[in-house]
Formats: structure tokens, sequence, C-alpha cells
């Protein structure tokens, strides 16, 4: 969201949706310029991907869309329509939109005294509560008013997805997941998603305006810190994800950024995970950062 990023500037794909050079009315709907750029390439991984986000939040939407109130159809139109608008006018390329499930003993709650068991007029309710949300977050992003959420503490912004699986789980998901081949054209992570990741890694701290990520380890002495950068490197290589490494006398420093785009991608993350596994099951540190 800071400084325009060294691919926002390639000659081949034009300026990145995000990137501050975006003409005025383009930065509001960053869709158009993400098509512009579309690989063919791509295609077939993202119709899998697409199947496989469908096979999850038709029945989801269906199954919340009863749970609050209104026929299960409505579901489907409130999985859909969003998913369209956000691809038009989101400017996140990893976002995921789907109905919640904390929503739906909020709006429950409303609609069940005043529909009065009236499917219709719990329809016509709960668009009115959809519509009057909305408007309340455009009036909100119309005044910049964004900063009232840095108020808040890291737990309670992050505390909605943390809460679903547990802390714990959250980062278990990245740790588990294998770093994939980072394919060329694909931009870096802004600053806003690269800090969606960080929450799922706390422990490492964001550099080089969100291009990189880094953590340092202490160790009880030399043997275990070169240890420790030895099952490091054994887990770069079978993740052909590979770190910068520093270390000495008790401490170990590791630096991950996706050289191939100048700046982070998701495997950076992955890869944070699983060498903080590898350091929590190594048992030589008490101290887990300095």
């Amino acid at each position: 969201m800071g400084a325009t990023s060294h691919l926002d500037q390639d000659p081949e794909l034009g300026p990145h949706p995000n990137s501050d050079s975006a003409a005025g009315w383009q930065r509001w709907v960053p869709g158009i310029e993400t098509a512009r750029q579309y690989r063919l390439f791509w295609l077939p991984h993202d119709l899998v991907g697409g199947l496989v986000l469908s096979a999850m939040l038709v029945p989801v939407g269906i199954a919340y869309a009863v749970a609050s109130g209104v026929p299960g159809i409505y579901g489907l139109y409130a999985t859909i329509v969003p998913l369209l608008a956000y691809a038009l006018f989101g400017p996140s390329r990893i976002l995921v939109l789907g109905p919640d499930s904390a929503l739906a003993t909020l709006i429950l709650g409303t609609l069940l005294p005043l529909s009065g068991g009236d499917p219709a007029r719990a329809v016509a309710l709960a668009g009115m509560m959809a519509v009057v949300a909305g408007l309340i977050l455009i009036l909100s992003g119309v005044l910049r008013l964004g900063f009232v959420t840095e108020l808040l503490s890291k737990p309670i912004r992050y505390g909605a997805a943390k809460n679903g699986l547990g802390d714990k789980n959250m980062t278990d998901t990245l740790a588990e997941k294998t770093c994939t081949p980072c394919r060329g054209g694909v931009p870096p992570l802004t600053r806003d998603e690269a800090q969606r990741f960080q929450a799922q890694a706390p422990d490492w701290e964001l550099g080089d305006d969100a291009h990189r990520i880094q953590r340092s380890f202490r160790c009880r002495n030399f043997r275990d810190a070169l240890a420790l950068v030895q099952e490091i490197g054994e887990l770069a290589e079978t993740e052909s994800h590979h770190p910068d490494i520093s270390f000495g006398w008790s401490y170990v420093t590791v630096s991950l950024s996706t050289k191939k785009i100048k700046g982070l991608h998701e495997n950076d993350f992955i890869m944070a995970s699983k060498i903080d596994r590898v350091f929590d099951r190594s048992g030589r540190p008490l101290d887990r950062q300095q």
C-alpha cells in the first residue's frame, strides 16, 4: 500500500492495480486492471481453485441462510454476488469471501421477532440489513475512517479468524502446506496481504517495505545454532524455497522473500511456519526470539 513494488513498473505487465500510479478511477475498480494482466496459463489452476471453492461455499451458504432464518436459496445469492462484486472492486488477490457463522445468530435474532414467521418479510429485512451495513462501510471508506481499526489490538482484529480454528491450528494450516513453484508475472503480496499472513506467523517481522520477513532465534550456544541452521537448510532443500541465514554464538537470523517476484509470496509464510515448527521441536532454546 505504500511504495510501489518492482513489478508495478514491469513493462510487460504494466502497473499493478494496487500501485499508486494507477489512474484515479482504476483504483476503485482494480479488477479491470487485473483482467488486463491475466495470463492464460493461469487458467487451469484458477479453474481448479474455483471448483474447490464452490464445493465448499455452496453448502455453507445454504446452511447459514437457513440458520439465519431465510430460505436456503438466498444463501446462494449471498455467496455468489459478493464474490463477483469483490472480483471487480476488491484490492486483495488472496481474500476469500463467504457467509460467516458469527453473523447467523445476529441476523436470526433480528429477523425472528420482526418477520413474524413470514419468509418474504424475513428476506426483505435481511436485504435491508445488508444494504445498511454496506452503506456504513462505504461511508467509512469515503471518510477515511480505516485508522479506527488501529485503535483495536491485533488479537481483536484477527480474532474472527483465529477463534474459528484456534490460534495454533491457524499456524498449523500454513505449516502443513507445501511451497509451490512461484509462477512468473505474479505480483508480490501487498502490505495488507502480508499482514494477514503475518497474523499466522506473529514472531516474524515485516521489513523492506513489506517485501521481506525476518526472525531471530536464540540458542544456548554455537553448536545449537549450527544444528538449527542445518535443519533449516534441509527443510529449504525439501521445499525448494531457500532463505537467507546468518548465525553465530547463540543466535540464528532467518530472512525470507521470493526473489523471483522481488517481494513476499505465500511460500515465504509457509516456510516461516515450518521453520517455527522445527525450532519448537528442537527443544534447544528457552527464549523464542531476541
